[in-house]
């Protein structure tokens, strides 16, 4: 016979450890802050990453130079490749997506009517999902 007591308090657990290894969100930024940084950036590079990994291989003991009888290195070989590949994948299948909450966008305007001016305030109603491509 099942304890569900048991089972319930072992799904619970589980749940919780898997709310546990969850990642954090970053702090948001706020949108002038990326705006003035967004021309700054060069956008995601093969060799930028390819060379920062070669230059911290010495860090944990592996050499980044030519070899000693003179032969091409193949570990900075092989992790250009890898960069080149994370990078291609990165661009041809990432996916950016965000979320606007409902009532954060505030629209006001004016106009005409044929009793005279008019003026209007609004928001959104919904939240808005937004998604698209990485370049």
């Amino acid at each position: 016979m099942l304890n569900m007591g048991n089972l319930l308090k072992q799904l619970l657990t589980t749940i919780t450890n898997v709310i546990k290894l969850a990642r954090p969100p970053h702090p948001e930024i706020p949108a002038p802050l990326l705006l003035c940084d967004v021309n700054n950036r060069s956008g995601l590079s093969a060799i930028s990453l390819g060379t920062a990994i070669i230059s911290r291989l010495p860090e944990i003991g592996i050499p980044n130079g030519v070899n000693a009888d003179g032969s091409e290195n193949l570990i900075n070989k092989y992790t250009m490749l890898i960069a080149e590949e994370l990078v291609n994948e990165i661009k041809k299948n990432g996916l950016a997506m965000n979320v606007i909450p409902a009532g954060s966008l505030n629209i006001q305007g004016t106009g005409m009517s044929t009793t005279g001016p008019v003026t209007f305030t609004g928001t959104n109603v919904s939240p808005t999902i937004n998604k698209g491509g990485t370049l």
